[in-house]
């Protein structure tokens, strides 16, 4: 799956926990959001669904937002999430 066609934009967090938000475009959030619900194992979907895994946090938002906190290199970004699509 070529889950990049799905990225609206990337942003680094400000603040102490450093991490970053990636914005899914409006009108595929949902298609981009179902395989990371698959992978991560969540069943039950709510407005948000928090996830810790290998030391990070991943806040995943029903709107099409995801926010990972504890990465500071965006490569690292990258490998979590083509991991989470299963690159």
């Amino acid at each position: 799956m070529n889950y990049r066609k799905y990225i609206k934009k990337i942003e680094k967090l400000c603040g102490e926990k450093k991490g970053f938000m990636v914005l899914f475009k409006d009108e595929l959030y949902e298609e981009a959001l179902f395989p990371v619900y698959k992978k991560l194992n969540i069943s039950n979907i709510k407005p948000l669904v928090r996830v810790k895994k290998d030391g990070l946090e991943i806040n995943i938002f029903k709107t099409g937002k995801i926010i990972v906190k504890g990465l500071d290199d965006e490569g690292d970004l990258w490998r979590l999430l083509d991991a989470l699509y299963g690159r």
